[in-house]
């Protein structure tokens, strides 16, 4: 399944599932808020200080990174795409 129309077909195949998978992302985005360390290093983008992280929601991995007073969201990707998407996130500002 080609990763850009993934949402697109479990919205239009399996309404509940994108409900439930949707549902199932926000909860992450909390997890994330309330402790962003609590998830790994995104193996995809390594630095020094650890800055990008990745939590998976079945198979969502969401890229975020932390700065000082902020965490920012860089991407949803399914888990079927290649890693260069992930490394593509590091040029997000």
């Amino acid at each position: 399944m080609p990763c850009r129309t993934s949402m697109r077909l479990l919205v239009n195949q399996q309404p509940l599932n994108a409900i439930k998978v949707g549902d199932a992302l926000l909860a992450t985005i909390d997890r994330i808020t309330a402790s962003p360390f609590l998830f790994r290093q995104c193996e995809e983008i390594p630095t020094k200080g650890k800055i990008y992280r990745k939590a998976t929601c079945y198979s969502w991995p969401v890229i975020y990174r932390i700065k000082i007073n902020e965490i920012i969201i860089l991407g949803i990707i399914h888990g079927s795409c290649r890693p260069v998407r992930i490394k593509k996130l590091r040029k997000i500002k």
